[in-house]
């Protein structure tokens, strides 16, 4: 998971920058905050085979 966390930030640059909120990112993310969805995009794939 590390090495395609790396290509991934390689990839998409600043939209994979984890950012520290005080509220949760699932909870953004259904917000439609807009910079969390090319990384939600991003993560989508790997997450789903690793679940």
């Amino acid at each position: 998971m590390s090495r395609h966390s790396v290509s991934l930030v390689l990839e998409h640059g600043g939209a994979m920058t984890q950012m520290r909120l005080h509220r949760g990112y699932l909870e953004r993310l259904r917000e439609n905050t807009g910079y969390l969805t090319p990384q939600a995009e991003a993560l989508a794939e790997p997450l789903r085979q690793t679940t």
